[in-house]
């Protein structure tokens, strides 16, 4: 008898340690990002008690998306959704939600508007009403934020607020992963803030309204706009009479997104003689620190010419 519990005992035991570590992974908080900043923030802040999905690339426009079977998939199986808010996901992300019927997503539980993160400024927010003559204006201000460093660190703080009240969250597991980021990102805030300091004063060319939060954060000016309107496409005479204002106004160079067609951004430069520098828009997979060193490494780069 002794020899059949021993080895009932031997074979059970691996069999209630898969289980355990099958119980434990599904136990994750299962994560939908809208966009590659949240993937990397929301897995670093809950380490192994978050699986997260990541629904665009950083060569994606974020501002159109196609809302595609898989993405509704990830949504339907999804416990929380981190969006960027501030109408940048409104042209997919509500025929997404309404396609996958997940109830657990809501805006009074599991749905993470960053931009209501307590600290965060939000610019460009319209004084009045606006109009579609006005171009793609967003009525909530400009959802760009991310492209400051300096956010990083209300939002990652916002986002474990988030975690810690949704039902069986480690909060001392999130409260680690808070303040590892904190401090490690504080040290690399100063250090990029000394570099930038280089960029003080500078004229840029910009090719949409993307970036005022890094013009902000690095002390650059806006010398012109390659769109006329936000999101209406650059014309001839626009570039034309853009050109014949930096000739009497010059400036460093013609910034645009890496996604984005550089005809228009080519068209000024063989007319200028500025140099054009493409710019991540989002973060990739080597995380948020090598994302902002790539950003200001070209920019510096630029504006040594």
């Amino acid at each position: 008898m002794k020899k059949i519990l021993h080895k009932a005992r031997a074979v059970l035991l691996p069999l209630l340690l898969i289980g355990g570590c099958t119980t434990a992974q599904a136990a994750a908080l299962n994560i939908f990002a809208c966009e590659p900043e949240w993937g990397a923030l929301a897995q670093e802040l809950g380490g192994d008690n978050v699986e997260v999905f990541t629904a665009t690339t950083a060569l994606q426009d974020p501002h159109h998306i196609q809302a595609r079977p898989s993405l509704i998939a990830k949504m339907r199986k999804a416990d929380l959704l981190i969006c960027t808010g501030s109408e940048l996901e409104s042209g997919w992300l509500p025929v997404l939600l309404r396609q996958a019927r997940n109830d657990r997503l809501t805006p009074q539980g599991g749905l993470i508007d960053a931009s209501k993160a307590p600290g965060l400024t939000i610019l460009g927010k319209p004084a009045g009403s606006v109009t579609r003559d006005e171009g793609d204006i967003h009525p909530d201000g400009n959802p760009h934020y991310t492209l400051d460093p300096r956010a990083m660190l209300p939002l990652a703080r916002h986002i474990v607020a988030q975690l810690k009240e949704q039902p069986g969250a480690d909060t001392a597991t999130l409260d680690a992963g808070l303040a590892r980021f904190e401090t490690r990102w504080g040290a690399f805030l100063a250090g990029w803030l000394k570099r930038a300091a280089l960029l003080q004063g500078a004229r840029l060319v910009l090719d949409h309204e993307s970036w005022p939060y890094l013009l902000d954060a690095v002390g650059a000016i806006e010398a012109g706009v390659l769109e006329p309107k936000p999101g209406i496409p650059p014309t001839t005479r626009h570039l034309a009479e853009l050109g014949t204002m930096l000739s009497r106004q010059p400036a460093r160079a013609i910034v645009i997104a890496d996604w984005r067609s550089p005809d228009a951004a080519q068209w000024l430069s063989d007319h200028t003689g500025l140099p054009v520098v493409k710019l991540p828009t989002g973060s990739g997979e080597e995380g948020l620190e090598a994302h902002f060193d790539a950003i200001l490494n070209r920019l510096l780069q630029a504006a040594a010419r």
